[in-house]
């Protein structure tokens, strides 16, 4: 999860863009909540002695919102 090669280019490439044409990373607080929302979602599990699966499993909003067919 961590690392630049984890992170969208066109997000690496905003960075250059903060003051200049951006404030700050408004994408910063959307990342945050999702980010809390499935360790919640997982600290749950694990109190309730539900089994998790272990491994990386990488996903993108717009793959799972936006469907091409």
């Amino acid at each position: 999860m961590v690392g630049r090669d984890n992170v969208p280019k066109r997000a690496v490439e905003s960075i250059k863009e903060i003051g200049k044409t951006l404030v700050g990373r408004p994408q910063l607080m959307n990342t945050v909540t999702v980010a809390s929302g499935i360790a919640l979602f997982l600290a749950r599990k694990i109190a309730l002695g539900e089994k998790i699966k272990s491994g990386r499993i990488l996903f993108k909003f717009d793959d799972l919102l936006f469907r091409r067919t």
